[in-house]
């Protein structure tokens, strides 16, 4: 019996769009999935609606309530504040030490992966590899922009946010267009929806973003200061991208396990259904060393960076790329000769290395948010790895 195409799913083609390949044998694969298209659509007047009552409710605030009144502590409460860098929380903290220059990077990063993962799926398909190059052209691209055109944080700081807000507006737009899973696609539109309304504020009276909600848990839970429904989109994307990661997960593991019984090949470990969310991890983490390389330049302090500090930075990102490289070739060629033993050990060394990193950021007063961030980032994937090659310990599960 030859292997259907369900055997060949992985998590990502039940989040994305990715030809059936099967069926392009037959036709071109240029062209989008229908079914994706139509449900883009129709959620198109979701998010149509969404952003027209986004900027009705800032134009309400604007216009009634009474500007600068005091902040006490309340579960949820109203008062108005025009954000004079139109910028979050976070995003004020970094620019008070970073300046602006960051912003222009961010958006080149955003646009050159907004346009790489659309042409990838007009043109070819989206699969690991594609994706993968799509985030290290767009890292690239943002960190030479920085390097070479330091003078562009010069421009007056209105235009270096809406192009920043605009870059990601348009990568979340392409991320919406291309998901096909329900939860990706929400999540997705919600983030969608949140850029636009924020990105609008610049077109209309008082032509910053108005805020105008305070929560006194919310604030001290992840730091947000005084927000708008529009940041209430987002808020809102976070458990939604959390359940559509475990809901395609566990749809990928299943599809797989359902393959091995049709062709008589049941995994003789109980970890084997974990085999590829960890090949994920090890593509994920090798991309997370070069963030980890390019946030380093970015947001260094002072911002100028040597030629020995550019080294040192190198130096510290490459252990994270190189482990992640060697999980991946294990991962891929169980019986190459790199010893199970010493992944284990590389794998728990670092994990407990950005553990101390993420304690030391705790100690400086960082939020939840970057926490977090910090932790999928650079913590989960060490954690993943190690976890199944500790697991996998006899060859009948295919990993020396």
């Amino acid at each position: 019996m030859k292997r259907g195409w369900l055997c060949r799913e992985r998590w990502w083609q039940f989040a994305l769009a990715t030809p059936n390949r099967a069926a392009s044998r037959g036709r071109s694969s240029s062209s989008l999935d229908p079914q994706m298209t139509s449900s883009t659509r129709q959620q198109a007047w979701v998010l149509l609606a969404l952003v027209v009552v986004d900027a009705a409710v800032k134009l309400g605030a604007f216009h009634t309530l009474p500007a600068d009144e005091p902040i006490h502590e309340c579960q949820i409460c109203v008062v108005l504040r025009v954000n004079r860098l139109s910028l979050g929380t976070a995003a004020q903290s970094l620019i008070a030490s970073q300046g602006f220059r960051v912003l222009p990077a961010s958006a080149v990063f955003c646009a050159v992966l907004a346009a790489s993962l659309l042409l990838a799926a007009a043109k070819w398909s989206l699969t690991k590899r594609s994706v993968a190059f799509s985030l290290l052209t767009a890292s690239l691209s943002g960190l030479a922009f920085a390097v070479l055109l330091p003078s562009i944080g010069n421009l007056p700081s209105p235009t270096t946010v809406a192009a920043s807000r605009a870059g990601a507006v348009t990568l979340w737009l392409v991320i919406w267009v291309l998901s096909t899973s329900p939860f990706w696609k929400l999540g997705a539109l919600l983030f969608s929806a949140a850029g636009i309304s924020n990105l609008l504020s610049f077109a209309y009276s008082p032509y910053r973003v108005v805020d105008y909600l305070w929560s006194t848990p919310l604030n001290g839970l992840i730091g947000i200061g005084v927000f708008n429904v529009a940041d209430v989109f987002w808020l809102l994307a976070f458990p939604v991208f959390a359940i559509a990661l475990i809901v395609s997960t566990v749809r990928s593991l299943y599809s797989r396990r359902a393959n091995r019984a049709l062709l008589g090949g049941r995994s003789t470990s109980p970890l084997a259904a974990m085999k590829p969310v960890t090949v994920f991890f090890a593509v994920f983490g090798i991309f997370s060393g070069f963030l980890f390389l390019v946030g380093s330049i970015l947001y260094s302090h002072p911002p100028p960076v040597t030629k020995l500090q550019l080294l040192a930075r190198i130096l510290a990102a490459a252990p994270i790329v190189v482990t992640h490289s060697l999980n991946l070739v294990k991962l891929r060629s169980p019986n190459s000769r790199i010893p199970r033993a010493l992944l284990v050990t590389i794998n728990v060394l670092m994990f407990l290395w950005f553990v101390v990193g993420l304690l030391f950021l705790r100690y400086l007063g960082n939020g939840v948010l970057l926490l977090g961030a910090f932790a999928v980032l650079w913590l989960v994937p060490f954690a993943v790895n190690g976890i199944y090659f500790v697991g996998f310990a006899s060859k009948p599960s295919g990993v020396n």
